[in-house]
């Protein structure tokens, strides 16, 4: 596991940028680098994913946990944790484990039953579901057949205008099919843990959800989860389930209106 970081303004919060999946790599989230300009970044990379090593004994709990040590580790003034879909559940995890908390942010994340059962119905009703490509994967499971699989469901991940990027971007993530393997099965059971401790944190701790409006994730579905963890509810319209992809200025911006202590070279 490790951090890439980039630099943002002196004494500014750092955000930890947790990627989805579970086995994408935090290449996934690079739109957010323009966060930079208001805060210091730390993108996480999970076993086995942007070369770094898979150990097959951690499971996603471990994961969380380990996340919160390193970032305990850290020196900075302040921790906002941010995660995107899969990644929002090992955030939420790790959450109250993290001594400078100031803030968490949700990017389309399922963090109930009722979250995963509309997914799962989303997935049951693709073109892609029993398609050739879904076959090689599961008969063959490679970091190359899991992004053909990945890719193929483009239309529920990224909106029209972006859907042959957000593919290219997805064929060529270092992506780790062991870690999807293996923790897929987890993230059902882990979604009310998470919940929970992002309820236990301190009532100074500012929890905000983004949605997005195109995905597979009903935003009624994100609504009702991000209200079951007193969370500020934002929506991103025109956006698919890579919100950060697809709109990326205004993903930042409501990252800003809530967290930032100061922003340089913001457009007007």
């Amino acid at each position: 596991m490790k951090f890439t970081r980039l630099s943002g303004p002196t004494n500014a919060p750092t955000i930890y940028i947790v990627p989805g999946g579970p086995g994408l790599s935090s290449l996934t989230l690079r739109s957010l680098d323009l966060l930079s300009r208001s805060f210091h970044l730390a993108y996480f990379d999970c076993q086995g994913t942007n070369g770094t090593e898979y150990d097959p004994n951690l499971s996603l709990t471990d994961v969380a946990h380990r996340l919160a040590d390193l970032i305990n580790r850290d020196e900075s003034s302040a921790a906002i944790l941010l995660g995107h879909s899969a990644g929002g559940i090992i955030a939420g995890i790790a959450a109250d484990r993290v001594n400078k908390l100031s803030g968490v942010v949700l990017l389309s994340v399922p963090l109930s039953r009722a979250s995963f059962d509309a997914i799962l119905n989303s997935y049951k009703s693709s073109p892609v579901a029993g398609s050739e490509v879904e076959v090689s994967y599961t008969k063959d499971p490679t970091e190359l057949t899991m992004r053909n699989w990945v890719a193929a469901y483009g239309e529920m991940y990224f909106s029209a205008p972006n859907m042959l990027r957000g593919q290219a971007l997805i064929n060529s993530d270092p992506m780790s099919f062991k870690y999807a393997r293996n923790h897929r099965a987890e993230l059902s059971n882990l979604a009310e843990t998470s919940a929970d401790s992002i309820l236990r944190l301190r009532g100074d701790v500012t929890r905000l959800w983004i949605a997005d409006d195109q995905g597979f994730l009903p935003v009624s579905e994100q609504r009702r989860d991000a209200d079951s963890i007193k969370a500020i509810f934002e929506v991103v319209s025109e956006s698919s389930h890579f919100l950060s992809f697809d709109q990326p200025e205004r993903v930042a911006r409501l990252v800003e209106k809530y967290f930032a202590t100061q922003t340089l070279g913001v457009p007007k």
